[in-house]
């Protein structure tokens, strides 16, 4: 990779670090915040065992899990509720014109042999060049937005199992009729709090993963490009202009943004309603 090309490299992951990862980076934030509020409804519903009301032990017990239940699902509905996914132009809006910026600056370092001397072969290249920062470099970055989506439902599905496990421990005492204070010995023993801030700080240490994947992502996709712009320069001279190729590609590139946001959307949309269906029926 020459100097022209390493400057290009530098300037991109500075590029992609403050405007392009803060869609996931904030995702992840508040998935994270999701996951704490819900430990902090556990160690509540923990604390009220210790408290008497009046009511029989049993009568007493069953109604604070239901009020424990109801937060919990009036806890998830909001988290799920306010997923919201837009077209890319929406999202990137900043990222894209910044990257479109670099385009005239490109220095003409980047374009070597014959080609420097050739006019028509360095517009063709700089050409080449705008779609590839425009529409390459994003689309190869939806690998990152793939990867959050995957963390967060992987994390929501272990949050799910942690609240599996505590609801079938709560019948079993039920069943075995413990008293308040038992029952409170008894669940602080499953350590559910203590998961599920080990999960909050997982999801928050991905950040740091996909600074690493990003980096990766366009170091792979520089060397790519200049490998193949002599071949990509040759064959654009019959190749329809730079106007009508970024439009196609940029629509492509929106369609794949919208398909991979719909997807995900619907994943961890059945996701919430499947945790929702399973506490109506206990």
């Amino acid at each position: 990779m020459n100097q022209e090309y390493k400057s290009l490299h530098e300037e991109l992951n500075e590029l992609v670090k403050d405007w392009f990862l803060i869609i996931p980076y904030a995702r992840l934030d508040r998935h994270s915040r999701f996951i704490l509020s819900y430990g902090t409804l556990i160690e509540d519903y923990f604390q009220k065992f210790k408290q008497t009301d009046g009511e029989t032990e049993l009568t007493s017990l069953i109604k604070k899990s239901r009020t424990f239940k109801t937060r919990l699902l009036n806890l998830v509905v909001k988290d799920f509720s306010k997923l919201s996914y837009h077209n890319f132009n929406t999202d990137f809006n900043d990222f894209s014109i910044l990257l479109e910026n670099m385009v005239p600056a490109i220095d003409s370092g980047l374009i070597t042999g014959d080609t420097a001397d050739n006019g028509e072969l360095e517009k063709r290249a700089l050409e080449l060049c705008h779609v590839f920062l425009s529409i390459d470099i994003p689309a190869a970055l939806f690998e990152i937005l793939e990867f959050t989506y995957r963390k967060m439902k992987e994390s929501s599905v272990k949050l799910w199992e942690i609240d599996e496990r505590l609801d079938k421990r709560f019948a079993e005492i039920i069943s075995n009729r413990d008293d308040s204070a038992n029952l409170y010995r008894n669940m602080k023993k499953l350590h559910c709090h203590d998961e599920v801030e080990e999960l909050s700080r997982s999801v928050l240490n991905y950040k740091s993963v996909l600074t690493r994947e990003a980096e990766q992502i366009i170091s792979n996709e520089l060397k790519k490009f200049e490998g193949a712009l002599p071949e990509l320069i040759n064959n654009s001279i019959s190749h329809p202009d730079e106007t009508y190729l970024l439009k196609e590609k940029y629509t492509g590139l929106n369609k794949k943004y919208s398909g991979l946001n719909s997807s995900w959307k619907n994943n961890l949309t059945s996701l919430f309603h499947d945790w929702k269906k399973h506490h109506s029926l206990n």
